[in-house]
């Protein structure tokens, strides 16, 4: 038993050691990489889509044994949240794969030393299960959260879009004072539309690879005006207003939709936590009296 234990134990030093080297917490820095690739430090008020990520090359063996659909899950989440920092695709699939097989050696040695009873082995399941679906839901929320800041800020960029091109202004130059002024993923995102356009991208591709690189349809809706616009002359500026009053209109029939659904997520917190108590406190005195005079 104790030859087990002392193998199960470095089994378990060997496992955290190579989490810890694939996902980057430590080992040797990537300066060298960073160089060979020509990449640069990260600036603060840099874009994170636009940071170059020199991923290590540890974790490559996690992409061979993970699913081509998993991974590519993965990767779009990732794409979709911004890729921000630490949240790279490789470290994502070594904490869903190593991490899990770390749980699961502590509970062999739990199991090897203590014992397990019936609700120890069920929560040992659901640990293990978490460890391995934690990593995606944390990038999913990211990537979420991420899409609807777009959504809730593109009627107001458009807005500030209109007022810039009725000014005189082409639509590259508004698209580039607007993003310039705001903060935020939208205004991310149309900065490299921007220097995608400035290294040499048309300016249909450049369209076409924002719509892509996010999930939000409202975003995409407006790309496909704008290119659809371009190709057959529509004036900007009024398809950009039009884009604007409709995004506004759509956003408060989801509000009002939302509204519309709170009685109903209401009802089950209401006859769980508050009826009760409502009836105890109105029944109680009466049932005391009763009671009593029997």
């Amino acid at each position: 038993m104790d030859g087990f234990l002392v193998l199960g134990i470095l089994l378990l030093v060997a496992a955290a050691v190579a989490a810890l080297f694939a996902s980057g917490v430590v080992g040797i820095s990537d300066a060298g990489v960073r160089q060979r690739l020509g990449g640069r430090p990260a600036v603060e008020d840099e874009p994170a889509q636009l940071r170059t990520v020199a991923e290590s090359d540890a974790a490559g063996w996690v992409r061979r044994i993970v699913s081509p659909s998993a991974l590519a899950t993965v990767e779009r989440d990732v794409q979709l949240a911004g890729r921000p920092e630490g949240f790279t695709v490789a470290r994502i699939l070594v904490l869903k794969t190593v991490v899990p097989v770390v749980v699961i050696l502590l509970g062999v040695l739990t199991a090897a030393s203590k014992g397990i009873t019936p609700f120890g082995l069920i929560l040992w399941f659901i640990l293990v299960a978490g460890a391995y679906v934690l990593p995606g839901v944390l990038i999913g929320m990211r990537a979420t959260a991420r899409q609807d800041a777009i959504d809730l800020s593109l009627p107001d960029v458009l807005d500030q879009l209109t007022i810039s091109i009725d000014a005189g202004l082409s639509l590259e130059t508004a698209i580039s004072r607007t993003s310039e002024r705001l903060t935020g993923p939208l205004a991310d995102e149309l900065r490299r539309t921007m220097q995608d356009v400035q290294l040499g991208m048309t300016r249909h591709d450049a369209y076409v690879a924002l719509g892509r690189r996010n999930d939000s349809e409202n975003l995409r809706r407006f790309v496909r005006s704008m290119t659809q616009a371009q190709e057959f002359g529509v004036p900007v500026s009024q398809v950009v207003r039009q884009q604007s009053a409709e995004l506004r209109q759509r956003r408060q029939l989801v509000a009002e939709a939302r509204a519309s659904k709170v009685p109903v997520k209401l009802l089950f917190p209401m006859m769980v936590c508050i009826f009760p108590v409502l009836f105890i406190v109105a029944l109680t005195p009466p049932i005391v009296n009763a009671a009593a005079n029997w």
